[in-house]
């Protein structure tokens, strides 16, 4: 439960398909009127049955929270993946909580299903018994598919049960498929004794073979009658409508739903409720149905909306791709298009110094996450979100009674985040705009963490050619860059500058005898005490080996300057506990920065003072 609340999880995939959208209307219709929340989590695609590739989306189901879910539904024939199908029961029966199967069966579950072939029969005893045929013909699936041989078991019974005869010519198969179909008609053509009444298994072999007929110049139904079975919307769609058997989802949603408002499962529920598929007897035998025009009108008016968004689209996901921070590209987002949404995103993701997609784990529900976009606050930005959470104001929308639907936002195989919509109505044209919603986020976002990735790596490979490794100070061509920037700045003509040399004492001896490695942390710990000592706006130079330069433009204490230097090396020494001590010898001088300077010249000079400390030092019994 969440808040007292009783909740749900619906596991399907492509909800904006016309049967899932129906299934998830009335099934939220009667959950909500008993208090009953719902959250539905969808694939954009189905995964076909023998398709074992890895499918990012599928990382949405690892966003349910069995913790707090009271029953979890699953849409096998939608998911159409057992290895899916079979991870979230087990998840779910781990955590002790009842799974109902809608139109498929897994050990340990609840299944309902259609009765299909209690609804074939009555199609056939329609055609048979009503209509009063008596040279049919049965269309099959595949042959020696289970389906369609329990489908031609029916066929017989009903023929045996009114006294017709049945023989091999009676049977034809068309593979639940239009060119197998269509193929299979022109046969029963060509054979010449064409059959008052041709059967079919399923309503796309139905639609081609009722199409054949119709090019050969065979009435329907006033020749020949042509049926289905499956009760899909293409059905509708032809002239002559094509009767069929409507197992329409909606039956499957209130018998789902009623198993769970009588509160009796248990995560040991096991049962078979089988639903019978409702006769939709149409014009192709000659009795009729309702009309399409709403329907077709409703399409219409999707394709043309579908066609002025297509754009605006591409230009979010181009926009969020090209943003130069965070906040310019969460508020991309914001668009009329984008209602009734949130939007949540992985919060290491924005980090640029590193690569997410190579970095990150598969495992979104234990990161970090954050909220980049609400339409409901209409606010974007990165705002952090407990795990717990799982979307802004979660009491709120789950009190509205609307059904919570989540898709994943993947890139490159690695799930960022994911988005969830509550849309305030049923309308199928908003269900339908959810993939692509999902996947302007998931290339705008997948794009714009590369992009800034790829500045990243510009920055630091620019950083590499400007600067020497060891120390950080610039390489003798970046010095004379950033230099001739310098000069060429009108504000610096006449001012002071200061040419500060530092000779690392005894590097010699400190590689020949503890080692390279230990030469090189006297190199980087005398540079690092220059950088640190010299005022900003400073210029530093790896000159040789040992010989460290800074230049300070503008008037300043050389001395001072000197004396911190030494200073931070005999702190770095009585901490660092190392067997040999860093020190340098410094030396400067100073001059006005006019057309006749020359940096040469002007280190020549502070270098012989640097020699004179430095020897000073060695007559002292340094190093």
């Amino acid at each position: 439960m969440i808040g007292g609340k009783k909740t749900v999880a619906l596991c399907t995939a492509r909800i904006y398909d016309p049967q899932v959208h129906q299934f998830i209307e009335r099934f939220n219709n009667e959950l909500s009127a008993k208090g009953i929340g719902l959250f539905v989590y969808a694939l954009n695609i189905a995964l076909y049955w023998n398709n074992n590739n890895h499918t990012p989306e599928a990382y949405v189901f690892d966003l349910i929270p069995y913790d707090k879910i009271d029953c979890l539904v699953l849409m096998d024939e939608k998911i159409q993946s057992k290895r899916i199908g079979g991870e979230i029961v087990k998840r779910a029966r781990s955590s002790r909580v009842p799974v109902i199967v809608i139109d498929g069966q897994y050990e340990g579950t609840v299944s309902v299903c259609f009765d299909y072939e209690r609804g074939f029969e009555k199609m056939v005893r329609h055609v048979i018994e009503f209509h009063k045929v008596r040279r049919p013909h049965f269309m099959a699936g595949i042959r020696n598919d289970a389906f369609s041989e329990r489908r031609i078991d029916v066929f017989r019974r009903v023929l045996a049960d009114n006294g017709i005869e049945y023989n091999d010519t009676m049977l034809s198969y068309g593979n639940y498929w239009a060119q197998p179909a269509r193929k299979a008609a022109r046969q029963l053509i060509d054979s010449g004794e064409l059959p008052e009444a041709v059967i079919c298994a399923n309503d796309i072999m139905a639609i081609n073979a009722a199409e054949v007929f119709k090019e050969n110049g065979i009435g329907i139904p006033s020749q020949i009658i042509v049926t289905g079975f499956d009760g899909y919307d293409e059905a509708r769609y032809v002239e002559p409508r094509i009767s069929t058997m409507s197992c329409h989802p909606g039956l499957l949603a209130e018998a789902a739903a009623e198993l769970i408002v009588q509160g009796k499962l248990s995560a040991d529920s096991v049962s078979v409720h089988f639903v019978e598929p409702l006769e939709q007897f149409d014009e192709s035998c000659g009795c009729h149905c309702v009309s399409n025009i709403e329907i077709i009108d409703q399409f219409n008016d999707k394709f043309y909306r579908y066609h002025d968004e297509a754009r605006e689209f591409h230009d979010i996901t181009v926009r969020i791709q090209m943003s130069d921070t965070c906040e310019k590209a969460m508020s991309c987002i914001r668009s009329n298009l984008m209602h009734d949404m949130c939007c949540i995103a992985d919060k290491s993701c924005f980090r640029r110094d590193r690569n997410y997609f190579e970095t990150s784990d598969d495992l979104l529900n234990a990161r970090d996450l954050c909220v980049i976009y609400d339409s409901d606050e209409q606010q974007t930005g990165l705002r952090e979100i407990g795990r717990a959470d799982i979307i802004p104001n979660l009491q709120k929308r789950l009190d509205s009674g609307l059904p919570l639907i989540f898709n994943i936002i993947d890139y490159m195989n690695k799930p960022i985040g994911y988005v969830c919509y509550t849309f305030k109505d049923y309308n199928i044209t908003d269900y339908s705009k959810t993939s692509k919603i999902s996947s302007v986020i998931s290339m705008g976002l997948g794009g714009f963490i590369n992009m800034r990735y790829r500045d990243y790596l510009s920055e630091k490979l620019k950083e590499m050619y400007k600067n020497d490794f060891l120390t950080g100070l610039y390489n003798r061509t970046a010095f004379n860059a950033a230099f001739a920037e310098v000069r060429n700045d009108p504000e610096n003509e006449g001012k002071l500058i200061s040419i500060i040399m530092a000779d690392i004492d005894g590097l010699k001896y400190i590689n020949d005898t503890y080692g390279h490695d230990a030469g090189d942390v006297a190199i980087s710990t005398s540079a690092a005490a220059l950088r640190s000592s010299c005022p900003p706006g400073s210029l530093f130079l790896r000159f040789g080996g040992d010989e460290l330069i800074a230049m300070v433009i503008g008037d300043c204490d050389e001395e001072s300057i000197l004396r911190r230097i030494e200073e931070y090396l005999k702190n770095f020494n009585a901490f660092s506990g190392l067997p040999y001590k860093v020190s340098a010898s410094c030396g400067h001088y100073r001059t006005k920065l006019t057309e006749s300077f020359e940096f040469e010249s002007a280190v020549k000079l502070a270098d012989k003072e640097m020699y004179i400390v430095k020897n000073a030092r060695r007559k002292a019994g340094g190093q």
